[in-house]
């Protein structure tokens, strides 16, 4: 991906070859017969991009407000139902 995108939890992997902002689908929308969906984001831009990890709304991950991806960084992030957390 290499441009601003809404993730959905079915999208499982991102690959991001950009700096770029990715917003997570709600967290309630995560979970699955009980389960949470994992999501993959890594950065695979170049040097000194990087890539924002946006919850839906007032959602966090990890308590916070955004999660940055620098170059090879990654993420798998998973839901509570409520907030996003990185696994």
């Amino acid at each position: 991906i290499s441009t601003n995108t809404t993730i959905s939890p079915f999208a499982q992997i991102v690959h991001c070859t950009a700096s770029t902002t990715q917003t997570l689908s709600p967290a309630a929308d995560w979970i699955v017969n009980g389960k949470s969906i994992e999501i993959a984001i890594k950065n695979v831009a170049g040097v000194g991009d990087t890539v924002t990890i946006t919850p839906d709304g007032t959602e966090t991950i990890d308590g916070a407000v955004d999660a940055t991806l620098n170059q090879y960084e990654s993420a798998i992030l998973y839901s509570d139902g409520t907030n996003i957390f990185i696994k």
